[in-house]
């Protein structure tokens, strides 16, 4: 009887190695949800790497963003001030000598 089903699988083996298909594993819930992590990270990692395509119009698209930003953070601290900071001011330092 043993030899009947090591006739049988090695038969089995062989057609499929014949016909190129491959034996299906089921994944179980723990694996497939790893492997999708891992996919997801990859393709993060691999986004990073490359970065974002800067072209003019998703560098003007940006720009109008930054600013209405910056306008609605002006407006919440109450400052009127609409020209842009100076390094010195960025600084937050007195610079008594000049």
């Amino acid at each position: 009887m043993a030899m009947v089903f090591d006739l049988v699988n090695t038969s089995k083996e062989w057609m499929r190695n014949r016909a190129g298909v491959v034996d299906v594993v089921e994944e179980t819930a723990e694996a497939l949800a790893s492997r999708l992590e891992d996919e997801a990270e990859a393709r993060l990692k691999a986004m990073r790497a490359t970065g974002t395509p800067v072209t003019v119009d998703s560098f003007t698209a940006w720009v109008q963003r930054f600013e209405a930003e910056e306008a609605l953070k002006r407006i919440k601290v109450g400052s009127t001030r609409s020209e842009p900071l100076h390094h010195k001011q960025l600084r937050g330092k007195i610079d008594t000598l000049s």
